[in-house]
C-alpha cells in the first residue's frame, strides 16, 4: 500500500476500537498478498455489475478514490477486510476549544472517515478472504 497515496490500512483507528470494544473483532495486519486477494474478490463483485453505479465500473477506477483498508478478524474467527472509500477528502471545521478559524482536510490516514448519504462519491464493502466473498455494499 505505501506505493498508492491513494490507499492506507488502517489498524490503530478509532474505528478499529470500535470494532473492538462493540464486537470483540480484533484486528491483524494483511500481506500484499491479502489485498492482492481482496482486490480479486472486488473484481468479482465488478463482473457481478454490484458497481453499476460508476460510470465505468473498473478495479483501475476503484483505485481513483481514496481508499481505507479496515482488517480484523470476526466472530467466526475469519480474516475480513473492509474498504471504505471517498472520491474527495473533505475539511472539516476547527474544533470548538480551538482559537483557529481555519477548516482543514480531514485525517483520512488516521481516522474512518464516516459519510452519511454521500451519494456515489462515498462506498465501502466488506469483503472475507476466508470465504472468497463480499456482501455489505453500500452506496452514500
Amino acid at each position: 500500500m505505501s506505493s498508492d497515496e491513494k490507499a492506507v490500512l488502517l489498524l490503530k483507528s478509532n474505528y478499529n476500537q470500535w470494532l473492538y470494544t462493540t464486537y470483540g473483532y480484533r484486528k491483524w495486519a494483511p500481506t500484499k498478498k491479502d489485498i492482492d486477494r481482496a482486490h480479486h474478490i472486488l473484481s468479482t463483485a465488478i463482473k457481478n455489475d454490484e458497481f453499476n453505479f460508476l460510470k465505468t465500473p473498473s478495479l483501475q477506477d476503484l483505485k481513483g478514490y481514496y481508499r481505507q483498508y479496515i482488517p480484523y478478524i470476526n466472530a467466526k474467527g475469519e480474516k475480513v477486510i473492509k474498504i471504505n472509500a471517498f472520491c474527495e477528502l473533505l475539511e472539516v471545521p476547527p474544533a470548538s476549544t480551538s482559537e483557529s478559524k481555519v477548516w482543514t482536510k480531514m485525517d483520512w490516514k488516521n481516522r474512518y472517515v464516516d459519510v452519511d448519504d454521500g451519494g456515489y462519491c462515498y462506498w465501502r464493502v466488506v469483503i472475507n478472504l476466508d470465504r472468497n466473498t463480499y456482501y455489505n455494499l453500500i452506496i452514500g
